[in-house]
């Protein structure tokens, strides 16, 4: 054996044989739980002082995100918490409508019930929205503040600017708040005077 090599080996022994000292000395399980006394026990652990500890993860803060509801006859905007605001989030809060405080202060909804958003995607600056359910039932005031609603709360989100309908995947006729339709993206110009 070359001298190197046997300095290497002897090395790794010297390791081994401290290593199982080393665990050899450690404490030993118990096999069954062993009564400490009270003269042993760290302090402050037994007069019921408060121990203070770091947790081990933390939870994400919550954020806000602005939703359109109406009172009256004008948008109002709400805040709600979200771990990860988006425009889907939103969407789901709009969908919720307004909490009961809200509503005792005059808040409501002009989405009709029953009126789904199966799908939602962004495309671009554009918040492209698949609407199904009796959107047209509502009269067209109510529409033009519900799709206002919508829009109001799509476009809150930075990057966003304007929102496009559809039903049936296909781009519909939809009323502006000065009565004029269109079946292209709409933006908060559009329903100027309601917010």
């Amino acid at each position: 054996m070359n001298r190197h090599l046997a300095v290497v080996v002897s090395r790794l022994a010297l390791l081994m044989v401290g290593a199982l000292v080393v665990f050899g000395c450690g404490p030993q399980a118990e096999s069954e739980a062993q009564r400490i006394p009270g003269d042993d026990v760290p302090f402050g652990l037994l007069d019921g002082t408060p121990v203070e500890s770091s947790p081990t993860t933390s939870a994400a803060p919550n954020r806000s995100m602005e939703v359109y509801f109406v009172r009256g006859n004008r948008l109002v905007p709400v805040e709600r918490e979200s771990e990860r605001p988006s425009v889907i989030r939103a969407f789901e809060a709009l969908a919720n409508g307004p909490t009961a405080a809200e509503a005792g202060n005059g808040v409501r909804t002009a989405i009709p019930p029953g009126v789904e958003v199966p799908s939602l995607r962004a495309s671009g600056a554009t918040v492209v929205v698949q609407l199904d359910g009796p959107v047209a039932e509502a009269s067209p005031s109510e529409q033009v503040l519900a799709l206002a609603q919508m829009v109001y709360t799509a476009t809150a989100f930075s990057g966003i600017d304007s929102v496009q309908f559809l039903i049936d995947g296909q781009p519909v006729d939809i009323p502006r708040a000065d009565g004029t339709l269109t079946r292209g993206p709409v933006s908060r110009s559009d329903y100027q005077g309601l917010g």
